[in-house]
């Protein structure tokens, strides 16, 4: 998901597991597809999106960081995920008829890592952590998430992207982790994601 005309021009990217709202083929119009990836005749991934599927909180909780990314000053976002291949539950792709699907689900994420260069990503959540270390071939794993409001991680790859690792923006995660007696990440989110977008701005500016 991007408002951006040239998606290419993005220095951020916001990384989340998979998508669980898939288009299916047969429903999906293909030059309408790829006009709204790239917000153009007349198209855009938002009103493409909602035509297709309702508004998850997850979806809901991603906007919201992408907002405090644009207040302050990170405007040229994407939205992806680490597996760019839809599933209605994440252990979904653990099935046989969903391995190929993962598989290139990947190599369309590491294309956009490649072609693109973000000059910072966003993960969020344990699960795409060790997914994007895996997928990237870390030589070492990425940080856990915090777990309290005064921590923060990052880190960053050999080609000089910042990598910042946050709490999972997904539902239910979202609300129900960390678990007691540590505050869930709900409550601390606002002014924490604040900070981060502050974070990320400097890391794009530098």
């Amino acid at each position: 998901m991007t408002r951006l005309k040239a998606p290419q021009s993005a220095k951020v990217f916001v990384v989340g597991y998979n998508f669980a709202v898939p288009y299916m083929a047969n429903t999906v119009n293909y030059e309408r597809f790829i006009d709204s990836l790239f917000n153009r005749n007349g198209e855009s991934c938002q009103a493409f999106y909602e035509e297709m599927t309702s508004k998850t909180p997850t979806r809901s909780n991603i906007e919201m960081f992408s907002t405090k990314l644009a207040n302050a000053g990170c405007d040229s976002v994407i939205e992806t995920n680490v597996i760019c291949y839809g599933t209605r539950k994440k252990k979904c792709l653990r099935l046989s008829k969903h391995r190929n699907g993962k598989e290139l689900g990947i190599k369309i994420f590491l294309n956009l890592v490649k072609e693109i260069r973000p000059k910072a990503i966003v993960v969020y959540g344990i699960g795409v952590c060790e997914e994007f270390g895996r997928a990237l071939e870390l030589s070492s794993p990425l940080p856990y998430p915090p777990k309290r409001r005064n921590e923060f991680e990052q880190d960053k790859l050999t080609d000089g992207t910042h990598v910042f690792v946050i709490p999972s923006l997904g539902e239910p995660a979202f609300r129900n982790w960390p678990r007691r007696p540590l505050e869930s990440f709900c409550n601390w989110a606002d002014e924490y994601l604040d900070k981060v977008a502050s974070r990320v701005a400097r890391a794009c500016a530098g």
